[in-house]
């Protein structure tokens, strides 16, 4: 079970990224609100300073009051979030917040369910855009776990990483054009040998795909 759980962090891909969008915002503008309610209830309801983080994936997460939210609407023009929200002593209260891309303006909503709407507090917002890293397959063999990698897989991956196992297998003295061979047998072939069967149906249950190369890895892996 051990093995297996570090085949799969050793070649799972890592991703390195979810965030789409920062907003900083300032709410400071009550002419929209209801008047029954004070200023200072509303404020403690509705924080003057905001941080909003929409996510490629649709959802959000407001900082100051630590809930996710989900996002309705994201275009050119503008986003939508609908946020539900319960503090420490059970009062909960629906949020409705809406960003306007081209005026950075924003205003949020907050109804109370038994109570009067509290109508709009307005403000503006600071958008900064969050860089999306692409997601980068995770190589921790490189440096440190290189002497902990086995002959037959370094020459299974000779050639590839930047010539990293070229030079590894250099170092060992390997003759690694047997193993190639065998590497594209064992990811092209459409059969399943009765010696690779069991590792290819295992590499499966981990979610590799047949036919590309992290699945050969994995077979070879399981092999060792």
């Amino acid at each position: 079970m051990k093995r297996i759980i570090l085949l799969t962090l050793f070649f799972l891909p890592s991703f390195a990224y979810s965030e789409e969008l920062k907003l900083e915002c300032k709410l400071d503008n009550y002419n929209g609100i209801n008047r029954s309610y004070e200023v200072n209830v509303i404020k403690s309801w509705v924080p003057v300073s905001q941080t909003h983080i929409i996510n490629v994936d649709k959802t959000s997460r407001w900082n100051n009051r630590k809930i996710d939210g989900e996002v309705k609407k994201n275009n050119t023009k503008k986003i939508h979030i609908k946020y539900d929200y319960k503090n420490s002593t059970g009062q909960w209260a629906k949020y409705d917040f809406l960003y306007f891309k081209t005026s950075k303006k924003v205003a949020i909503g907050l109804i109370f369910p038994g109570y009067q709407p509290l109508g709009d507090v307005w403000g503006n917002c600071l958008e900064i855009k969050l860089v999306n890293k692409k997601p980068t397959e995770n190589l921790n063999s490189k440096k440190d776990s290189l002497e902990n990698v086995s002959d037959k897989l370094v020459c299974y991956r000779h050639g590839l990483y930047n010539g990293t196992y070229i030079k590894e297998a250099k170092r060992r003295n390997l003759n690694c054009k047997s193993e190639n061979k065998n590497k594209n047998k064992i990811i092209n072939s459409d059969s399943i040998s009765n010696k690779t069967e069991p590792a290819e149906t295992k590499c499966k249950e981990l979610g590799f795909k047949k036919g590309n190369e992290n699945f050969g890895n994995c077979v070879l892996k399981l092999m060792d």
